[in-house]
């Protein structure tokens, strides 16, 4: 059993042993705790973050196999052998609870890397159906606002050109040199990333036909809050943080639009974020993407309009279009090899809407915002 397990099961009745720091650390990111136990007696009976404190010899009441005891505690060893003579078997009742924060954030990142590799792989597969790949003279860049439909227009892209020189990993300011050092190398052409703009990533853009992908900024926020809520990967300390404390969505909307931090993690406020990684760019872009129209031609693929949106975009990034272009479209554009679309599957969307105090909010965070992208 490890941290992930811990922090997302519903099955199973949380108790935590330890009413300190270490339980101040770790408690936000469980997602319902039944109460504390502690060997203080002046705590028991009292309550501690919400819940009642009892004295250990509490669970000898319950059903064993239907609780799981985090202990958080620097005494964890102690703690071990007591729950043991009382019948308890580690990693099965009881399970060490005392995290770091960095080990949080290496478990988060740990698990989200593999499940993009999955999905990477189910792209690699798909791309096999097509004998002709492309390599572009020059290197593609696709910068976007996150949740802005990144994947989608990644994996269409990547349809069209040899899999050997696609750099599958998403380009955070953090791994902007390994990813500078691929592009000088002439090891990788197509790049997708969220960019903030400086010199530095200005240098890295100049050296590619850069794309820039945009979305209507209620759907957006509906789209960011959505991912919060997903239950098939904790991806981020926020949405362990809204799931655990049961946090509304029409509250976590707000969030995302004004802007919320914790810890390491943190999401911009709605108009910064339009700003940090969209309309600073758009004169270095050589085409602006809305999702929206996207979304729209692959939908009405067989029309003219359609073709010429199509080719407008291939023709910007260097790459002319095949015969079978509808058939590479339509497979990079297939919801059973997008991450995204597996991230909010099993979410109940009927609940995320706007209401139209959202909307005066977003009107007065991010003044204009919609009416200058063209969406009002």
């Amino acid at each position: 059993m490890n941290l992930i397990d811990i922090l997302r099961r519903r099955d199973r009745k949380i108790i935590v042993f330890g009413t300190g720091s270490a339980s101040r650390r770790i408690v936000p990111f469980i997602r319902s705790i039944s109460y504390f136990i502690d060997n203080d007696s002046r705590k028991w009976g009292k309550s501690f973050m919400n819940k009642k404190v009892y004295d250990p010899k509490i669970i000898l009441g319950e059903k064993l196999d239907e609780i799981l005891i985090v202990v958080a505690s620097m005494f964890y060893e102690e703690i071990s052998q007591q729950l043991s003579k009382m019948g308890l078997e580690e990693d099965k009742h009881f399970i060490k609870g005392v995290i770091l924060e960095e080990d949080l954030d290496e478990v988060l990142k740990r698990n989200s890397a593999i499940m993009a590799r999955m999905y990477d792989k189910k792209v690699i597969e798909s791309l096999k159906k097509f004998e002709t790949k492309f390599v572009p003279n020059k290197p593609i860049f696709i910068n976007s606002i996150p949740k802005s439909g990144t994947h989608l227009l990644r994996n269409i892209i990547a349809h069209f050109i040899d899999e050997r020189y696609i750099h599958w990993n998403f380009v955070h300011y953090e791994t902007l040199d390994e990813a500078q050092n691929e592009l000088l190398q002439g090891e990788k052409k197509l790049f997708t990333g969220h960019l903030p703009k400086d010199f530095k990533t200005s240098t890295f853009a100049s050296k590619c036909n850069m794309l820039t992908l945009i979305r209507d900024p209620y759907d957006l926020v509906l789209s960011t809050a959505k991912f919060l809520y997903s239950e098939i990967i904790p991806w981020n300390r926020i949405g362990h943080y809204i799931q655990a404390n049961e946090i509304s969505v029409q509250e976590t909307i707000s969030y995302v639009i004004s802007g919320i931090q914790l810890g390491n993690d943190g999401i911009p406020r709605l108009s910064e974020s339009y700003l940090k990684w969209g309309i600073q760019w758009f004169d270095d872009a050589v085409q602006v993407i809305r999702f929206e129209d996207l979304i729209y031609h692959i939908k009405n693929i067989n029309n003219k309009e359609s073709e010429i949106y199509f080719l407008n975009i291939f023709n910007s990034i260097g790459i002319d279009l095949p015969k079978d272009w509808k058939d590479r479209v339509l497979s990079g554009a297939d919801r059973n090899i997008s991450l995204t679309s597996a991230v909010v599957k099993n979410i109940d969307k009927s609940q995320f809407k706007l209401t139209e105090n959202h909307k005066k909010m977003i009107e007065v965070i991010a003044s204009n915002l919609r009416k200058t992208l063209g969406y009002a």
